[in-house]
């Protein structure tokens, strides 16, 4: 058997008992069973948390297979200067969420960018920089959401607010950091 295929049995199984567990707490609180929904409840908790991490290794498997892909942690690399536009962000964006598990608040990861060309430029460059864009990163994310998204580079289903990356755009990473 392929590791795909266990990956996919995988999260089935893990999606099953989350089923179950939600099954469970529900009839049990509508039975006024509250200390048994409480726990069905937690033990839904847990195993959405392995499923996701689940769905993240298939991820991570399936970017592994595709070309250029390779097992290396990607290395910032970006050249930025006060020329730069959105576009010369994506790489950077990328790399930080896959350095925060491939998942982060878009506001979070902007901040990790910025701190990330704060410690690459100097003080005047990123003042240069900054004023170029009009300002800090935080008020271009909803731009950049865009970007992201159009690529497909990031998941569109995830909640508000959240950037997670897509194995598209582990791989566009990739491609960028070979």
């Amino acid at each position: 058997m392929s590791v795909e295929q266990r990956l996919r049995d995988l999260i089935a199984a893990l999606t099953e008992a989350l089923e179950a567990a939600k099954t469970q707490g529900a009839q049990a609180f509508q039975s006024g069973e509250f200390e048994a929904a409480e726990l069905a409840a937690n033990r839904g908790k847990a195993i959405a948390g392995i499923l996701e991490g689940a769905q993240r290794l298939r991820d991570d498997w399936e970017a592994l297979d595709q070309p250029g892909g390779h097992d290396g942690r990607p290395e910032f690399s970006a050249e930025v200067s006060a020329s730069a536009s959105e576009e010369d962000l994506i790489y950077p964006i990328l790399y930080v969420l896959e350095e925060m598990g491939s998942k982060a608040y878009a506001a979070e990861a902007l901040d990790r960018v910025e701190a990330l060309l704060e410690e690459k430029l100097t003080t005047q460059e990123y003042a240069d920089l900054c004023e170029a864009w009009g300002g800090p990163l935080r008020g271009l994310q909803a731009k950049l959401e865009t970007i992201l998204l159009q690529r497909g580079l990031i998941h569109g289903n995830s909640p508000h607010g959240v950037w997670h990356i897509t194995p598209q755009g582990r791989i566009a990473l990739l491609d960028q950091q070979s």
